[in-house]
């Protein structure tokens, strides 16, 4: 019988009094790659240890070990518990996952992905599926949660992203609460186009802010709720530095400009658009989705630095929002960037808000301050042009409808709006 405590105690001596000085670069390379693997061997083990305490707890009439119970056993806490938890079950459901795991082929990463981002409907076809862990086995942690996701996708049918898209505009939150010390907490949850607008906001603030800061003075958890108080000024009117794509300039000399206790100058600012980057696979857009999925690879459409993001949710940003469309080839060269016509002028807005006088959709009495301009016919997908006749205020949530919850909106010879159900997102291809 395997002798576990003896074998680890010795593992552990060992490597407290191993000699570190007569190693090569290659040698301590080595050395990071064998506990890698360790460490991917004993994951694997306890996940198979928990599954059996399950089992044996089952047999003698009792409840499972709770978190709790696993939390105080190991020294961690609630939430890293509940993860191994989440891992031993994905393991399970997935046994060439687990063997894998314990033959260091890849890492406890990988299985976490498995944990959190496979769901348990899906688990079966993963199981039988073998090119899944084959991809995990020479793929980063980061690249095999984008072939999770792909995988989710083409078996869900959901190859545009839309339910992806509803499901996370649905699990939008945010909360505020006063900790024991009397500070504020803020905690937030967003989809990736608006997560990456309030990124760039707090960033773009943050270089006003300290351009001309000694770093050493703040950290960067300070200096992001500086920018975050500020941005919340900004909206609320009042005075402070920089709004996101503000840029500070000095009255008299028109150079950047600090006052005596090193922030910058708040004299002068001037605005510029914050803009936000969408890579767009060009199959998405000319509708190759067959030919896509043959070379076993979905059409890319991401936010570079966010994540994936639904091409039905790029198309409705293309309404409106500050994005320069970069169309990749199947290389990942670049095809085709900007064509900035999209863009709403003032003018064109003022004319929506005297036309429409706020969300045209059937019965939404939606102000102007609410809505955003869409195309009637999309401005990515369709070529639509940015003129008057092609435009109209939606809502934030009937524009949500109309992009990622399939519904067309259109005005009849009466100049009324009427909605009907669309053409449903494209789904994957089925087997002859």
């Amino acid at each position: 019988m395997f002798k576990f405590d003896g074998v680890v105690e010795q593992l552990v001596r060992e490597m407290a009094h191993d000699e570190l000085g007569g190693l090569s670069p290659d040698g301590v390379d080595d050395r990071l790659s064998g506990c890698q693997r360790i460490r991917s061997a004993v994951a694997a083990y306890e996940a198979r240890l928990i599954r059996h305490g399950e089992v044996l707890a089952e047999r003698m009439g009792l409840r499972p070990a709770s978190v709790a119970h696993l939390s105080a056993t190991l020294g961690v806490s609630a939430r890293e518990a509940r993860a191994t938890v989440k891992v031993a079950e994905a393991l399970k459901a997935v046994p060439a996952a687990e063997e894998a795991l314990s033959a260091g082929q890849i890492t406890a990463g990988h299985a976490d992905v498995l944990a959190r981002r496979l769901p348990a409907e899906h688990r079966e076809a993963a199981a039988v599926d073998p090119d899944l862990i084959r991809a995990a086995c020479c793929q980063s942690v980061d690249g095999f949660r984008r072939s999770v996701d792909e995988f989710v996708r083409v078996q869900s049918g959901d190859l545009d992203g839309a339910e992806r898209a509803r499901r996370r505009h649905d699990r939008r939150r945010a909360s505020v609460f006063t900790d024991d010390d009397g500070m504020v907490r803020f905690d937030a949850l967003l989809p990736p186009d608006t997560g990456a607008l309030v990124s760039a906001q707090l960033g773009r603030i943050q270089d006003g802010m300290y351009r001309d800061v000694h770093e050493a003075h703040y950290t960067a958890g300070q200096r992001a709720a500086d920018s975050f108080v500020e941005m919340a000024r900004q909206a609320a009117g009042g005075g402070g530095v920089a709004l996101a794509g503000w840029v500070g300039t000095n009255d008299a000399t028109g150079e950047d400009g600090a006052s005596g206790d090193g922030t910058p100058s708040v004299r002068n600012w001037r605005r510029t658009r914050t803009e936000m980057v969408v890579l767009v696979d060009h199959r998405w857009l000319s509708g190759q989705l067959d030919d896509a999925m043959e070379d076993g690879r979905l059409p890319r459409c991401e936010i570079p630095g966010v994540g994936e993001l639904a091409p039905a949710t790029a198309r409705r940003l293309a309404c409106e929002a500050a994005i320069i469309p970069m169309v990749m080839g199947g290389s990942s060269q670049p095809l085709d960037v900007g064509r900035r016509r999209y863009r709403v002028t003032p003018a064109q807005r003022l004319a929506l808000v005297v036309r429409d006088g706020g969300c045209v959709w059937p019965g939404c009495d939606h102000p102007p301050a609410w809505c955003e301009a869409h195309h009637l016919d999309e401005w990515l997908r369709d070529d639509g042009p940015t003129d008057l006749v092609n435009l109209a205020l939606l809502c934030s949530r009937h524009h949500h409808d109309v992009h990622e919850g399939g519904r067309v909106l259109e005005q009849d010879d009466q100049g009324g709006w009427q909605v009907r159900l669309g053409l449903p997102p494209p789904r994957a291809p089925t087997a002859a």
